[in-house]
């Protein structure tokens, strides 16, 4: 099921077994673009806030919902000596301040985990109040069944190996038909070989002597 902007919270799963954390997609969420630095769900990135406009937004974070989306800048055909932030990509990743130490001069230092993918589908640029970015997201996760999407990967290798030309190979056909035992040898790996079994020497008569 996806949720479209506006729509009702969307309750985002971490680890297994871990609380569910919901992700209210129907107001602007706080974005923090950066150039070489990408979050995905469930991992966790140390950050270093020092800006001042950011340093607002991990406050207001801090006091509500604990939310920062980490977006990536995309640079492509913009022109630094013009006005305004660089443009962002469209795919970012919601994130939890997990961790958080607040340094003497007002800096930051956050752990940031990665909840869910989202698209951000409107941009709301800082104003006089607001220093920072922000953007109104829809969520890019759908939950599958994981006994759906097992049968659904193995009906998409069997239809890739009985086409041409894999179906040509011994290997494929091995694949294709279930692999029970016996099956050819793996693509570039020659066979086992079974260990010989050492001849039979016939025994010598004795000699007599004379």
């Amino acid at each position: 099921m996806t949720l479209s902007a506006g729509e009702a919270p969307y309750a985002c799963g971490m680890d297994e077994g871990a609380e569910a954390i919901t992700v209210n997609f129907g107001r602007a969420m706080p974005l923090f673009p950066l150039g070489g630095v990408t979050l995905l769900p469930q991992a966790v990135a140390p950050l270093h806030i020092f800006e001042p406009r950011y340093v607002q937004m991990t406050t207001r974070a801090l006091d509500s919902d604990g939310l920062i989306v980490m977006a990536v800048l995309d640079r492509t055909g913009w022109d630094p000596e013009g006005l305004g932030d660089p443009p962002i990509r469209p795919a970012v990743c919601v994130g939890r301040i997990a961790q958080h130490h607040l340094l003497p001069d007002g800096r930051f230092n956050i752990l940031l985990q990665g909840v869910c993918r989202a698209r951000v589908v409107e941009h709301v640029p800082a104003d006089g109040e607001t220093l920072f970015r922000q953007g109104v997201l829809e969520p890019a996760e759908v939950e599958v069944d994981a006994d759906e999407a097992l049968e659904t990967a193995r009906v998409e290798l069997h239809e890739m190996f009985t086409r041409e030309p894999m179906a040509g190979l011994c290997a494929a056909e091995s694949v294709a038909g279930g692999g029970a035992g016996g099956g050819a040898p793996a693509p570039g790996r020659a066979p086992a070989a079974a260990p010989a079994r050492p001849a039979r020497r016939r025994p010598t008569p004795a000699r007599r002597s004379a």
